[in-house]
């Protein structure tokens, strides 16, 4: 088994909080910068017997998109995987709501916040583009200093029930190696 320590961390906050873990699962696990933009990261090739330690910043709720479209390109074949995420802005400190394969995940988000933010993602064909609904959030951001009950992204939610704002969901396996910690998740998506 190899270890690998895939990182996207442009001030180098992220990559200390990943080489606390990598160090003690394998001090000599093979390193790969997502921040390093020369790499070709589609010549890198897991395997099922590798551990994949995955260290990203969170910004205001999401993990920069240059960083996800690097990650995508590498070719996981079903290595284990850990993600470290860390936060790096305030805006919701549930930043994993979703865990999935990022074709899946892009082809049929589960969790409303992910609904959202896809819906945001600029399209190049305009037919498509034209077809697609935009979902706008209204609402305000919940405070990090005195976050609400409950779900931290039930102020916004437009699926939100008082359930919502009593209960923190957790991450929760749904199968096909999809995780959401959405309260109503099957209820939405049926």
């Amino acid at each position: 088994m190899n270890v690998y320590e895939l990182y996207f961390s442009p001030t180098g906050g992220t990559k200390k909080a990943a080489d606390l873990l990598t160090d003690a699962l394998a001090p000599k696990a093979a390193q790969v910068n997502l921040t390093d933009s020369k790499t070709a990261f589609s010549d890198l090739a897991l395997t099922a017997e590798d551990l994949a330690v995955i260290a990203v910043p969170s910004y205001a709720g999401r993990v920069p998109a240059v960083a996800v479209q690097r990650l995508a390109a590498v070719k996981g074949n079903g290595a284990r995987a850990v993600l470290v995420c860390v936060y790096g802005n305030r805006a919701y400190e549930d930043t994993l709501v979703e865990l999935a394969e990022s074709y899946e995940l892009n082809k049929n988000p589960l969790h409303p916040y992910t609904k959202t933010l896809l819906s945001a993602v600029p399209v190049p064909d305009p037919e498509v583009s034209r077809q697609r609904q935009r979902i706008v959030l209204e609402g305000d951001i919940p405070s990090p200093m005195n976050p609400p009950r409950g779900c931290r992204f039930h102020t916004r939610c437009p699926y939100a029930t008082e359930r919502c704002s009593q209960e923190m969901p957790q991450l929760t396996d749904v199968g096909g190696k999809r995780k959401v910690a959405c309260l109503r998740y099957q209820e939405i998506n049926s």
